[in-house]
């Protein structure tokens, strides 16, 4: 967990960067199956294909630069065809990414969904 403050520095990205950001954002939003609420963040499921998982590594290599007070995981668990991404951080990260959810027109989910661990 980072214990830095709740700050975007949009300035980490030039302006190629910002613009490949939001169409990346838009794309991750879109492919989200599950969201599920966590103590610290949220966990978001999606497709394990081949296309989602480069979407989420470039999602989490460009917002990891603008948004150092996130710590992004991502899970693939063999077989079960699902890449959970979890999104969690220090004080009011949790807040940013509900307001990040609600812009997306998602909202936290009512039931929890089986969580992957590492083995």
């Amino acid at each position: 967990m980072t214990d830095a403050p709740v700050a975007c520095d949009l300035g980490q990205l030039d302006a190629v960067e910002r613009a490949r950001q939001q169409t990346t954002l838009e794309a991750v939003r879109a492919g989200v199956r599950a969201v599920e609420e966590r103590p610290d963040g949220y966990a978001f499921t999606f497709d394990s294909d081949t296309e989602s998982l480069t979407r989420l590594a470039e999602f989490i290599a460009l917002e990891s630069r603008c948004c150092a007070f996130l710590d992004f995981r991502l899970d693939v668990k063999a077989g079960s065809g699902a890449a959970v991404l979890s999104v969690t951080g220090g004080a009011g990260a949790k807040e940013f990414v509900a307001a990040e959810l609600v812009a997306a027109g998602h909202k936290p989910p009512s039931r929890k969904l089986p969580v992957l661990q590492n083995e």
